[in-house]
């Protein structure tokens, strides 16, 4: 079917497409091919909402069909319900946030029976499936880094922070990618950073602010989040207590850095 332009992931898109077709690919690890990486909060969100649209784009369009086809596996069927659906995940975790606090007032104050939160509380196990992915594929792309495991253990908590702080934006740019609404191909504002000690300072024709509404509602987040912890120990129920951690700081990165790199 050729290039098309009705998602803003068409190499996603595209590589569907093919597979439907009936292509076969080949994955070479061992094949790099030379990026940079975002250095500016409003270059991430841009990437990130690119990619996390455009994901849900691919899937709406994509999804139906990938079942329907007969030539293609039902386990390369799956994994493929897993991938165009991932970027829902966002959407997972904004809810989340919202509504773990009344959760935890539920179940102090409610006549449900106990096991069903222990129950849910398994569902944390799925971070030791999340860490040993990540692990192993740092350890295998960066053998030279990994001598020690000490820098993974507090690296991989920021990451996941982060990626937190990031949900209601990409929640936004997900809901928007299933209900069809349209929107531009923005890229990922580049700096030729290549070395340490790099600025972007310097370079205001590639520069937006990204001080707006969302972001004072990122701040509102962190406070709630804060919320949050204080309200673990009002309740002396602390299972919960890292991931509200996680997410005050998610969030305060997130509004904190939005906001300085709109005024650098």
């Amino acid at each position: 079917g050729g290039w098309q332009s009705d998602t803003l992931t068409e190499d996603l898109d595209l590589s569907y497409r093919a597979q439907m077709k009936g292509w076969k690919f080949k994955f070479l690890e061992e094949v790099g091919c030379p990026a940079e990486l975002p250095v500016t909060m409003n270059a991430l969100k841009t990437q990130q909402f690119r990619w996390t649209k455009g994901a849900a784009e691919t899937a709406k369009k994509n999804l139906i069909t990938l079942l329907k086809t007969k030539n293609i596996a039902f386990s390369t069927k799956l994994h493929g319900v897993f991938h165009l659906l991932n970027s829902f995940l966002f959407v997972c975790i904004f809810m989340v946030t919202i509504l773990s606090v009344p959760v935890l007032y539920i179940k102090h104050n409610s006549n449900l029976p106990q096991w069903i939160y222990k129950v849910a509380g398994l569902l944390i196990m799925s971070l030791i499936t999340l860490g040993t992915y990540y692990y192993i594929s740092q350890k295998r792309l960066r053998p030279e880094h990994q001598k020690s495991g000490f820098a993974f253990f507090y690296q991989f908590p920021l990451f996941l922070s982060v990626s937190m702080g990031l949900s209601l934006h990409n929640a936004i740019a997900v809901i928007e990618g299933y209900i069809g609404k349209k929107s531009p191909f923005v890229r990922t504002p580049k700096f030729n950073i290549t070395k340490q000690g790099g600025t972007w300072k310097d370079k205001s024709q590639y520069f937006k602010s990204t001080f707006n509404a969302l972001t004072l509602m990122d701040g509102g987040m962190c406070l709630y989040a804060r919320f949050f912890v204080i309200t673990a120990f009002r309740l002396n129920d602390f299972g919960l207590l890292p991931f509200h951690c996680m997410l005050a700081i998610g969030f305060g990165y997130v509004a904190f850095f939005s906001y300085k790199h709109s005024t650098a």
